[in-house]
């Protein structure tokens, strides 16, 4: 469920504790880096922690000296800051000096994330334990901050009893600039996912997905009819621009109501595997979870385990179909980098990173214009005809100083008109997908009626013959 988080909220950071992994274990991903600490001591998977850190960002483990279950990365992309991440296991032993040793080995500014099973009325516990007394000194003496707003973040599905145990602590400089909030569903897990954000982070843009449209669904025919039947309104002026407005808005209009769009959402990261099973899935078990925590039931519990269930089956099987309907259309003649494009997809990988920092004579620059200067300079460098040999720009300035002919005839093929066969034939060659500023992709006009067809071929020939192009 991990990567329906991450196509829902598109994080930089992701810490989680009891990863239960061994010690010889890796995690490859293109979009993360992966950094863990686990357990050696076991004979089985347990407890253990893992951090990952967007490949945007530059990151690097810092070292600490502690026996307790934390994993320490240092982030310097911008300004330098640590994120700790904690895990101490419920029957383990805990003492004030460990702690306290552990953080102050933690330079600030610092963010401390983690599952501590401490209990205090403080971050909205109902009673408080010993280790509760235990970090409720040891956070006023540091000093930091809470990040809680006192919501409870983990659910005992045997019990239906809630707790508050999972803390979110910070240098106090940093606290007014972090919001906090712990969601109302746990993706099959027993603790709620919290989300920490910087809301003054340079360069954090989550990507913005424009609607796209439902090409797989439409209705080819009533689309190509609505279009014949508005083709009388058309506007036949001369007027090139204006012509080219209404017809985008004859071809708009009919794709809007018999092919429709995609929904329009920020931060999402679209991956092919999703569909409105999934969404269902997902829908159903929260409000499953929403019913067992009004009300406590036998019968309402068994329904949370029976929709958790449900849900995680209907992803896996989902992207299952999703990469089988992939694979089976996978042969000799496929280009290798849309294979790796479909499994970056398949991973929610976006194709539309944002460079959130560039490093440059061994400084990193974070700023946009920073980081537009550096490509810019480097790009001119790339092309800098200091990069040629003498005798390659010797050739260049003297073939550079014949003149070029350029001879108009009415009869030369580049000045004839172009040919409704012309037309056919170049649409035919191109992708469907392929669009334009106006968001028409090729495959409305490949389903044009005759009667459109035949104005497209006009506007092109009115444009060539008057050397007016249209903005759009």
């Amino acid at each position: 469920m991990l990567q329906v988080i991450i196509k829902e909220y598109s994080p930089d950071i992701i810490c989680l504790q009891e990863s239960n992994l061994k010690p010889d274990s890796s995690y490859s991903n293109s979009q993360f880096q992966f950094f863990s600490k686990t357990r050696n001591n076991t004979k089985r998977a347990s407890g253990g922690v893992v951090t990952l850190i967007s490949k945007s960002l530059q990151a690097d483990h810092f070292h600490v000296n502690s026996d307790i279950e934390t994993l320490v990365v240092k982030l310097t992309s911008h300004k330098t800051s640590y994120i700790c991440n904690i895990y101490i296991a419920p029957d383990s032993t805990i003492e004030y000096k460990d702690l306290e040793n552990l953080l102050n080995q933690i330079p600030s500014p610092r963010i401390i994330i983690g599952d501590f099973n401490a209990h205090n009325i403080t971050w909205g516990s109902k009673s408080t334990n010993s280790r509760g007394h235990i970090l409720e000194k040891l956070i006023a003496d540091i000093p930091l901050n809470f990040l809680n707003d006192g919501t409870h973040t983990r659910l005992n599905i045997s019990t239906g009893e809630t707790s508050a145990i999972d803390l979110s602590l910070c240098d106090p400089a940093l606290s007014a600039n972090l919001s906090w909030e712990a969601l109302s569903y746990s993706y099959g897990s027993d603790h709620f996912s919290i989300i920490i954000e910087n809301r003054t982070s340079p360069g954090k843009c989550s990507p913005k997905y424009s609607p796209k449209w439902r090409i797989n669904s439409a209705d080819w025919t009533s689309f190509s009819n609505q279009i014949e039947l508005n083709m009388d309104s058309c506007d036949n002026t001369n007027d090139v621009q204006k012509c080219v407005l209404n017809f985008n808005k004859i071809i708009l209009d009919s794709a809007s109501q018999h092919i429709g769009q995609t929904k329009d959402i920020k931060g999402h990261t679209p991956v092919p595997w999703w569909n409105q099973d999934c969404e269902k899935a997902i829908r159903e078990a929260k409000a499953a979870l929403n019913k067992y925590r009004k009300h406590k039931t036998l019968q309402n519990r068994v329904e949370l385990k029976k929709y958790k269930a449900k849900a995680q089956l209907v992803i896996k099987q989902s992207k299952k179909k999703s990469w089988q309907e992939y694979v089976s259309g996978i042969n000799s003649s496929t280009p290798i980098n849309k294979v790796w494009t479909k499994i970056r997809k398949m991973n929610g990988h976006s194709s539309k990173s944002t460079i959130r920092s560039i490093k440059h004579n061994d400084r990193y620059y974070s700023s946009t214009i920073d980081i537009a200067n550096i490509l810019g300079q480097s790009y001119q460098e790339q092309s800098s005809t200091s990069n040629f040999t003498r005798d390659f720009l010797n050739n260049k300035a003297q073939i550079e100083q014949t003149p070029i002919s350029f001879e108009d005839t009415l009869d030369n093929p580049l000045n004839l008109p172009i040919t409704i066969e012309e037309l056919d034939s170049s649409l035919e060659k191109m992708k469907n997908s392929s669009s334009s500023p106006d968001n028409i992709p090729v495959i409305f006009l490949k389903y044009l009626p005759p009667s459109a067809k035949r104005h497209l071929l006009k506007l092109f020939n009115k444009t060539w013959e008057d050397k007016v192009f249209p903005s759009l």
